[in-house]
């Protein structure tokens, strides 16, 4: 279930906003609790951990942003959409990391463009990652895409993944090291495999892989490689 607070010291906005919202949630068939607050404060002091919060910044009791001044202390994660009848707000609502702005009056397809964006943004949170220093800097690279890594030269890796290839500039042992060795395998000194993606095992030539690639397969790694796949598609 979503815990979604609407803090507006406008009643007409809190019910239209609150009614726009379960619309969206029903159509998409999803459970969510929606809190309303007409005051910052009264929000704060709720104690209650929400999902997403759309907070007005012109309200007569308090001020939006440091109310979202305070959440931040002690929920820096919590996406706040603000909601405002003065646009020249922007620049300090994203200083306290907005994650949408809106301009009243609001219309149903604006909040569900935020809802639709949020829904994203969770589905994405909940895929694992790994961090991946490359040439160009730092990667975070979705764990499931990965296909293998294969060792160029020292410290010069190149990782094949679902989406496109890039030369990673670590060690091989340092790569795995971040893995989930419940997927990944160390084939051979100078590569890994995402087990997911082995298709053929052949003695000789290798390992095929889903996307056509072979990769080594050393032969002293051969029969605890296979006991390893095993557990893995039995899973």
């Amino acid at each position: 279930m979503l815990n979604i607070a609407v803090c507006d010291d406008e009643r007409l906005y809190i019910d239209k906003l609150a009614d726009i919202i379960l619309s969206f949630t029903q159509q998409d068939n999803m459970s969510a609790r929606i809190e309303k607050f007409d005051d910052g404060i009264e929000l704060i002091s709720s104690g209650t951990k929400f999902d997403l919060i759309f907070l007005d910044i012109e309200m007569k009791k308090s001020n939006g942003i440091e109310i979202a001044e305070r959440i931040r202390e002690v929920d820096s994660n919590v996406p706040i959409v603000y909601v405002t009848s003065y646009s020249d707000y922007w620049r300090r609502a994203y200083k306290v990391h907005a994650f949408d702005f809106i301009l009243k009056p609001f219309n149903s397809k604006e909040i569900f463009r935020v809802l639709s964006d949020f829904i994203a943004l969770k589905k994405d949170s909940n895929i694992k990652t790994v961090k991946l220093t490359t040439e160009y800097g730092t990667e975070i690279q979705p764990i499931n895409e990965i296909y293998y890594f294969i060792v160029l030269a020292k410290k010069k890796i190149q990782i094949i993944t679902a989406k496109n290839d890039y030369i990673v500039k670590e060690n091989l042992t340092d790569i795995f090291n971040k893995l989930d060795d419940d997927c990944f395998y160390i084939t051979h000194r100078s590569c890994i495999v995402n087990m997911n993606y082995v298709q053929t095992i052949k003695k000789n030539d290798g390992i095929l892989m889903t996307n056509g690639d072979w990769v080594p397969l050393a032969q002293k790694k051969q029969k605890d490689f296979f006991i390893k796949l095993s557990k893995q598609l039995r899973k």
